[in-house]
């Protein structure tokens, strides 16, 4: 005698509102298959048999818990997408200066090679556009960004899994060798470019992690790095960066190549200066590399009066605010006490 099936506990109006939201979220995102979405959202909350259940309405347990799984995947999706916006409205102010557009080249040189040498580097300082960049690979060429963690540093094991996290798998993962195949088979999947931010902060371990991925797999590769950390990192797993850094195409440093008048002028656009507009804008440059870089900029726009036409003693004051809300006034003495130093050896 064949054991006799549970019977169907229907939802009720409320849960299938939950259910259908959670459903409608997938377009929302702009996840084509729904095996990409069961991957990256579903998971681990409850198995994929279980998700299609609850979307037939033919689920024969308790669905209670489940949906309160599934609000809790859409309060995370609505999170993903408040970020999404906000990198949205910052994405749309960004400004294509040279700089820029020497990473793009170099990234689109970069994917046309036959070989591991698919790595570009972008150096600057605090303020030097290194996120803002990465956020525009995202919406400009469909990149993955991934910010480099300090569990990084010395875990193998940690770098690949957020890798794998990042593309929507979850482990478990068993051993070193389970993640590291996982992390290889989600990336060649569909080559693209991945960009990590903070990439001061990679470690001899993860430093071969790159090395992998740029050797067994065709993603294109970018690092953002504040520089005189990027060279600490270099210095202190010498064998491994030389490797890594081999593979590079382009190493771009913001630093070396300083902040020119031409830089500028686009964040000026649409202020009304007096007479002295050629030397305000020698002083916001000025301003902009000693500290910040564009960020410098940004602010000391923030501080100029609406309304009017700017002077130059209106961006004197802007310069200064600025530079007292980051204490760089004593950056300043310090520099010029050592100076004197100098000067009296």
């Amino acid at each position: 005698m064949s054991p006799k099936k549970r019977p169907v506990r229907h939802l009720t109006d409320e849960q299938k509102s939950v259910v259908a939201a959670l459903a409608g979220a997938k377009a929302e995102l702009g996840i084509i298959t729904d095996a990409d979405f069961v991957r990256r959202f579903i998971l681990p909350e409850m198995s994929e048999s279980l998700w299609r259940h609850l979307l037939k309405d033919d689920y024969t347990g308790r669905p209670e818990k489940h949906i309160e799984a599934c609000q809790r995947i859409l309060r995370k999706i609505d999170d993903l997408k408040a970020v999404q916006r906000r990198q949205e409205v910052k994405a749309a102010a960004f400004h294509d200066l040279d700089i820029f557009k020497a990473v793009f080249s170099a990234i689109a040189m970069a994917r046309n090679r036959p070989d591991c040498k698919r790595l570009v580097v972008y150096l600057a300082q605090q303020g030097g556009g290194k996120s803002a960049l990465c956020d525009q690979l995202v919406r400009r060429m469909a990149a993955k960004k991934i910010i480099v963690m300090p569990s990084w540093r010395h875990s193998y094991y940690a770098a690949c899994a957020d890798v794998c996290r990042s593309y929507g798998s979850v482990g478990p993962w068993r051993s070193t060798k389970d993640v590291e195949n996982d992390m290889l088979t989600e990336l060649r999947r569909e080559p693209g470019i991945i960009a990590f931010d903070e990439g001061n902060t990679l470690g001899a371990d993860s430093l071969n992690m790159i090395k992998v991925i740029l050797n067994e797999t065709r993603n294109t590769v970018v690092l953002a790095a504040l520089p005189g950390l990027f060279d600490q990192m270099m210095n202190k797993s010498w064998f491994e960066s030389v490797q890594v850094v081999r593979r590079a195409v382009a190493i771009i440093d913001l630093d070396e190549r300083g902040i020119s008048a031409d830089d500028v002028r686009p964040f000026l656009a649409g202020i009304r200066f007096n007479g002295e507009a050629r030397e305000c804008l020698a002083a916001i440059t000025d301003a902009a590399n000693l500290f910040a870089a564009f960020d410098m900029i940004e602010t000391i726009v923030s501080y100029l009066p609406e309304r009017k036409e700017v002077s130059m003693n209106d961006v004197s004051k802007a310069v200064a605010t600025a530079e007292k809300m980051w204490r760089l006034h004593r950056m300043k003495s310090e520099r010029n006490i050592g100076e004197n130093k100098s000067s009296k050896r």
